[in-house]
This record gives C-alpha cells, sequence and structure tokens, in this order.
C-alpha cells in the first residue's frame, strides 16, 4: 500500500481539481465580471429604470413610495409588466463571448441596440448595458455592458427564447388602464347616464352616512324606497375596474367619438376628483365571439366588449363587458 501511495495521491489530487472546476466554471474562466454581469440581485434597491431604442421614444419607469410604479412620471405602470422585468433582471445570465469571427458583424447591429440604465433610489447607477438582437437559434440575446468591450449572448435559465420583447419601450404597452378604483367610503357621487334612454339613467349622491338615488330625468315615487344596503352593494363593484388595452392608434376613432355613447359613468370622490368613462357599442367583427342572434340573424354590436373614453376622454380603450357588467344597470333595477 506504502508503494501505491505515490501513483494515488497525484491521481486522487487531479480528480479533486477536476470535480471543483466543472462544478465551479468562474474560477476557469478569464472573463471578468465586469464584462458579463447582467443580473441584478436585490431588485427592490432599483428605483428608476431608463429604456431607450430607436425606434420608440424614451421611456423611463419609476418607483413611487407607495409600491406603485409609474411611466414617465405620468401614468401607472401595469404591475404584471414591472414583476416580470424585475424577475428578468434576476435571471440574466451570460451564456458565451461571440465568436471573434462573428464579432465584427454582431458589433455592428449593437449599434441600434436598447439601452437599459437602472438606478437606486439616491440616482446612482446600478447598471447600464445594451440589449441587441437574437442569435440564429432564437435562444438568447445579445449584451454588452457599458464600457465593456466584450459582446455576450445572454440567456435566462429555465426559459426557451429570447427575452428583447420584454424590454420594448412602447409607452401604451406599460400604461396601467385603471378606469375606476372606489368604494361606497369613498364616493360622493356617481351619475350612469344612458343617452338613448333617458329613463334608465340615475343618481346616486351621499348624503352623511347614507346615499339618495333618484332617476336623472326625473324621480321616479319608489326611489326614495330602494334600500341601503343594495346601493352600498352596487357601489363596491367599482373597485378596481380596468379597461383591458389602450387603442389610441385605432383608425376609427373620431367616427366612433362622433357617435352616441351608449353610455356616461361619471363618478366624483369625497376629495371632489371627477372620473368618467364612456361607453360606445362596437360592431361586430371577424373575430366577434358571439356574431349571431338566438335566431340565427347576425348581431350588430358586439356583447363582449365596449370602445371607451377615459382620462378625460384623452385616451381611447377597450372595455369588458364582463368585467363592467356590473357597473352598467338600469334605474328600474333598483326598484323594489
Amino acid at each position: 500500500m506504502k508503494k501505491l501511495l505515490p501513483i494515488l495521491l497525484p491521481l486522487l489530487i487531479l480528480s479533486a481539481l477536476a470535480v471543483y472546476f466543472v462544478y465551479n466554471p468562474k474560477s476557469s474562466s478569464t472573463i471578468e465580471d465586469t464584462e458579463k454581469g447582467f443580473a441584478v440581485r436585490d431588485t427592490a434597491a432599483i428605483d428608476v429604470i431608463e429604456i431607450q431604442n430607436p425606434k420608440y421614444a424614451k421611456m423611463k419607469l419609476r418607483r413611487a413610495e407607495s409600491g406603485w410604479w409609474y411611466v414617465n412620471d405620468k401614468w401607472l405602470a401595469r404591475p404584471d409588466k414591472i414583476d416580470l422585468l424585475l424577475q428578468t433582471f434576476t435571471k440574466i445570465r451570460a451564456k458565451k463571448p461571440v465568436a471573434k469571427v462573428a464579432e465584427d458583424n454582431i458589433a455592428s447591429t449593437m449599434k441600434k441596440a436598447t439601452r437599459i440604465k437602472l438606478y437606486d433610489k439616491e440616482g446612482m447607477q446600478l447598471k447600464s448595458y445594451l440589449l441587441g438582437t437574437t442569435n440564429s437559434s432564437r435562444s438568447g440575446n445579445y449584451m454588452q455592458l457599458e464600457g465593456a468591450a466584450g459582446i455576450f449572448l445572454a440567456y435566462i435559465p429555465g426559459f426557451e427564447g429570447y427575452f428583447s420583447p420584454r424590454f420594448i419601450p412602447k409607452i401604451s404597452d406599460w400604461r396601467f388602464p385603471r378606469v375606476f378604483n372606489h368604494g361606497p367610503h369613498n364616493i360622493s357621487e356617481l351619475t350612469v347616464e344612458y343617452p338613448e334612454e333617458p329613463k334608465a339613467s340615475f343618481i346616486i349622491k351621499k348624503k352623511g352616512e347614507d346615499f339618495s338615488f333618484s332617476r336623472l330625468e326625473e324621480a321616479h315615487p319608489k326611489d326614495a324606497s330602494v334600500p341601503q344596503n343594495l346601493l352600498r352593494a352596487y357601489l363596491k363593484n367599482f373597485r378596481n375596474l380596468n379597461a383591458e388595452a389602450f387603442e389610441n392608434e385605432y383608425e376609427k376613432i373620431d367616427s366612433i367619438r362622433n357617435a352616441t355613447p351608449h353610455a356616461i359613468i361619471t363618478l366624483t370622490n369625497d376629495k371632489g376628483d371627477k372620473r368618467e368613462a364612456v361607453f360606445y357599442k362596437r360592431k361586430v367583427y371577424k373575430r366577434t365571439k358571439v356574431s349571431t342572434e338566438d335566431d340565427g340573424s347576425v348581431r350588430e354590436y358586439d356583447i363582449d366588449r365596449f370602445f371607451g373614453l377615459i382620462n378625460e376622454r384623452r385616451d381611447f380603450v377597450l372595455l369588458q363587458n364582463f368585467v363592467f357588467s356590473d357597473v352598467l344597470r338600469k334605474h328600474e333595477e333598483f326598484l323594489p
């Protein structure tokens, strides 16, 4: 055994070193972390995200003290988009550097890449890098840290595909299409108007701790007998009501604006601030799910979606009937 020890000992050392380098690839790499460190371990430190792409206007996402994020300091940002973005920052990994033969070609494409900058609350820059095109197999994106010479193919472990669509700075895709988020405790007045059915319109006003109910055109004899619990239950439906999507680039906006609205909801909160949503019937089109009546005749209007105007009628949106059906009630539905 003693005679074998001089032979076995070097073999054991070589085996241990092999295992070490297999499970610790960083130690065998000559590439510095400053060249390939794309991930952010603690996204809670990120306060501002700037995304700039030659095809779009520069977009800034800022975290507010409330926890909400804002787009360009004007609009609420979509929480789902923000969450996915922050998750992406923690998972990005450098897979391999660009091959020498492809360096010039990839470097030229990086001139049109998306520039991403991250800052903390004090305004200190945390990260800055370029996000380029995908590779031929579409398994990742080319990335380059600011000031670094090397370009890498980056990927997200466990995700098949490229991730650059998550960083497209199209502002309308990032805005949160909030319509109403109120309840009985902070609603002082609510008007639901049906221009084509005046007798279906009504108004609810807060009177101390209670609410009054009245038909908008003229009072109905039974208005005063509408139960308070029914009014409160109805007003609870105004919590977390959002549009499906912004449609500000829709080509027929002007013609729809000139049409008679199906409904107009105006809500005044306890601070005197007003919010309005204008609903327009949407014509049946090729993607309408239910395009015929029970008797087989073709419907004129889509029963699943409305077009709408919100934010002082500046934004044109798509509104789902499934979301707003509980607030699009008519006067007679409240009467005993």
